[in-house]
């Protein structure tokens, strides 16, 4: 049961308390495929493709590719870096088209996994750096990007064994900004995830979830998104 303490207590202790504040809700939908690709004995590769789009209304809210390179130094500790792009949808009310907006992300990170029995923690921060593309005063995209900042995050998460096919995940991530056009560190995002994890093969895996996202927009006004989200994680086997 301790383990289960320690994440109540992250849980609780993460989420701002925002009672007064102006927040709006949305519900989403996150579909992505993982395909995992060893290189050696201590490195591989994962590389995931999501879409994601509100439900009401119907409409795409990010598209992302983001690829990573992973090196185990142990059992218990395993870096990356990495690289993400994502298209932001927006609505422009200056043109008559919706557009996407684009951002590139480089990111490193460092994991830390231990078990009491059979349960599993995992301990992840990473960081990110985010540039946007320009825009002109009509909202209209640019050559260039900019700056937007830093942002640090760290997850804890438990892996909890069910079956002999059948894993649950609880987690909880939280996310702070700091620096380009943010300035000093503030809150971002929290993201409280429950997943059922599938495993259909020794390489292939379904992954069912539900993430309850927290996110200042602005000083003072709140963003709360319930997601469900679909997975399928695909592994190649080593080469003999």
């Amino acid at each position: 049961m301790r383990p289960l303490f320690i994440l109540f207590l992250c849980l609780t202790l993460s989420v701002p308390l925002d009672s007064f504040a102006q927040n709006s809700r949305q519900e989403v939908m996150w579909y992505g495929y993982f395909l995992t690709v060893p290189l050696s004995e201590k490195w591989f590769n994962v590389t995931e493709i999501q879409e994601r789009h509100l439900i009401r209304p119907f409409q795409q809210s990010q598209f992302l590719v983001r690829t990573r390179f992973h090196r185990s130094w142990s059992e218990n500790w395993d870096t990356s870096v990495g690289f993400s792009t994502f298209f932001h949808h927006r609505e422009s009310p200056s043109v008559n088209d919706d557009f996407n907006w684009p951002e590139a992300r480089p990111h490193v990170d460092a994991t830390f996994k231990t078990k009491f029995s059979s349960i599993g923690l995992e301990h992840r921060i990473r960081g990110e750096a985010r540039f946007y593309q320009r825009l002109t005063p009509k909202e209209e995209l640019e050559e260039g990007f900019f700056f937007r900042g830093f942002r640090y995050r760290y997850r804890f998460q438990i892996n909890i064994p069910l079956k002999k096919s059948l894993q649950a995940k609880l987690s909880n991530e939280f996310m702070a900004m700091s620096g380009g056009t943010t300035g000093v560190v503030v809150y971002d995002q929290n993201r409280l995830i429950g997943d059922l994890v599938y495993s259909i093969s020794p390489y292939l895996q379904l992954e069912l979830g539900y993430i309850f996202l927290h996110q200042q927009v602005r000083p003072g006004e709140f963003l709360r998104q319930d997601i469900l989200k679909i997975n399928l994680r695909h592994q190649l086997q080593k080469r003999k």
